[in-house]
């Protein structure tokens, strides 16, 4: 070898492993320090490792089969901890998950990126300190896991984290992004349980499955009896659940039902020219064009444009509406646009059903979503720092019926359009409204969206994971189109097909996507008649356990002072 390279060789060698000294002494020392202040390094890292198998679980990893034993390194790591340093650890590890799962808010508002993420960590440490509570023993509470009650605690764990994800969908306006449910929406045959239970349902296995695992994990010693007892428990459930699942799966179609063509029509429009007057034209002809397209080639029933995609108010700009209601007059089909709409002093999201150039039918939206919509009256001040929408939330529950368009039938079609529902933007997100249009007539549900605001991200896969449990929950077709995200069609075993693909993308391209959809009349489902009966058993659930133990844990310390 040159004595030259040689010599770098050495030089280099010595460089190492001085530096790999060094580092060592840093480490240990710095890891001594932090034991002084009574910091566990080693369950710091287990919870930021719940929080990557749990974020992998999700879109777009889409590795669901990880969220089953997510929060088992945080069941580890929580061992022997203190109610207070399992709050901390829960609390971190749901810190680092939101923000894993909502990175791409920060497109949009850092502010509110990093103020949703903490507040929506506190879910995560309350059920922490639940665990803290109850998994050992305190001065309250005896050690669950060496008492006869360990089977019911392990339905608790469960039970909580659905009253939490409960509470969470409804509480200030509600946020039901990203149940633990939602990470199995590409696993069919357990998510069918969501026509009984909703979403809530395959939360509740999975983190019952997670609970029993953590049990097992930290090495608690059970009787024989109560070992075979929990591993029965989860794997009981997961039977029953998949061979539920096949039954629905493979239930034969009946015969009441009515085949509808629909067209969705994705426009890709930038964001930043969405509102631009000088691209309204262009905007315009862009929809007009795809749609005629559509219309020419597959001769659909009905047309589906995302939401606002018309880019001005539809009932004020008459050009506009003039040069949309002609161009619906030579087409041989129903046409929705999504559009704003501009009545008194008053905007609204709204979605326009539209007939040989007249207006059929509109539904306003519901559930506007806050600080991007509309701002709480107690939050006005915001609006000094910051621009967001100033939208008023609709008040009907608009079930769109095509027989009511002038004529009853269009030319050229054998029958009306079945009876559909409209869920604008993130309204797909909470069951009460899908299930609330199905309890009022819907046949099938519609989701109009813009998911060109948070960039190349995960989150329209996210929203899609959302559709597909309403698809599942009410037993309806539900269809998504989007101006740019995932325009697809859903069946009601929550099966995605007709997406809508572009040289093999399916956001941030153009086009449309056309298929034949059977709407089947039925019988409503148990969730679409009963709702949430199981999450307010979760509920009950929990309230008495926590009584119960309360009253052990009572006792004991009494018979203690005695």
């Amino acid at each position: 070898m040159n004595p030259v390279l040689a010599a770098v060789e050495r030089n280099i060698s010595v460089v190492a492993e001085e530096m790999s000294e060094f580092i060592t002494r840093y480490t240990l020392h710095a890891t001594r320090k932090i034991k002084n202040k009574g910091i566990d390094c080693r369950a710091i890292l287990l919870s930021l490792f719940s929080s990557l198998l749990l974020i992998l679980s999700f879109p777009k990893f889409n590795l669901s089969f990880l969220a089953w034993i997510g929060f088992v390194p945080l069941f580890i790591g929580c061992k022997g901890k203190s109610r207070k340093h399992c709050f901390f650890l829960f609390y971190l590890a749901g810190a680092v998950f939101w923000a894993g799962i909502l990175y791409w808010l920060i497109q949009v508002n850092f502010i509110g990126f990093f103020l949703l993420v903490l507040y929506l960590a506190i879910y995560f440490g309350i059920f922490g300190l639940a665990i803290g509570y109850t998994l050992h023993a305190t001065r309250y509470t005896p050690k669950i896991a060496n008492q006869r009650s360990i089977i019911f605690y392990f339905l608790f764990v469960p039970s909580l984290w659905v009253v939490l994800e409960f509470i969470r969908s409804h509480l200030f306006s509600g946020f039901a992004w990203a149940l633990l449910g939602y990470s199995q929406y590409l696993n069919l045959p357990i998510i069918q349980i969501a026509d009984i239970s909703g979403a809530y349902g395959v939360s509740f296995l999975i983190m019952m499955v997670n609970g029993v695992l953590g049990l097992q994990a930290t090495g608690y010693r059970l009787q024989a009896k109560k070992r075979v007892l929990l591993v029965l428990l989860p794997v009981l459930c997961i039977i029953g659940t998949l061979i539920y699942g096949y039954i629905k799966i493979g239930s034969p179609v009946t015969s009441h039902q009515s085949p509808v063509t629909i067209s969705v029509v994705q426009g890709n429009i930038p964001q930043k020219q969405k509102w631009d007057e000088q691209f309204k034209e262009n905007i315009l002809n862009k929809y007009i064009n795809l749609s005629q397209e559509a219309a020419r080639k597959d001769s659909p029933d009905l047309i589906i444009w995302p939401e606002t995609a018309v880019p001005a108010y539809f009932n004020q700009d008459k050009g506009l509406k003039d040069r949309i209601l002609e161009f619906s007059s030579h087409i041989d089909t129903f046409l929705l646009i999504g559009t704003p709409l501009l009545r008194g002093n008053k905007s609204f999201n709204s979605a326009v059903l539209i007939s040989s150039d007249k207006t059929v039918q509109q539904y306003d939206k519901l559930h506007l979503v806050p600080f991007g919509e509309y701002v709480p009256s107690l939050f006005s001040f915001i609006r000094r720092f910051i621009e967001i929408g100033d939208f008023s939330p609709g008040k009907d529950w608009t079930v769109f019926q095509s027989h009511q368009s002038p004529g009853h039938q269009l030319p050229g079609h054998q029958s009306p359009v079945p009876a559909f529902a409209v869920l604008i933007c993130f309204e797909d997100v909470f069951p009460y409204l899908s299930r609330g249009f199905v309890k009022r007539g819907a046949d099938f549900l519609i989701n109009i969206s813009n998911d060109a605001w948070f960039g190349k991200s995960s989150a329209p896969y996210q929203h899609c994971q959302s559709a597909v449990f309403r698809a599942v929950e009410n037993r309806v077709q539900v269809i998504k189109c989007s101006n740019t995200g995932i325009s697809c069609f859903i069946k009601p075993s929550g099966e995605i097909f007709g997406r809508l693909l572009k040289q093999g993308k399916d956001i941030f391209v153009d086009g449309y996507s056309t298929q034949r959809i059977l709407i089947e009349k039925k019988q409503p489902s148990f969730y679409t008649r009963f709702g949430d009966i199981f999450a307010l058993l979760c509920l009950l659930f929990c309230v008495g356990f926590s009584i119960i133990q309360w009253v052990i844990g009572f006792r004991l310390k009494k018979s203690k002072r005695i």
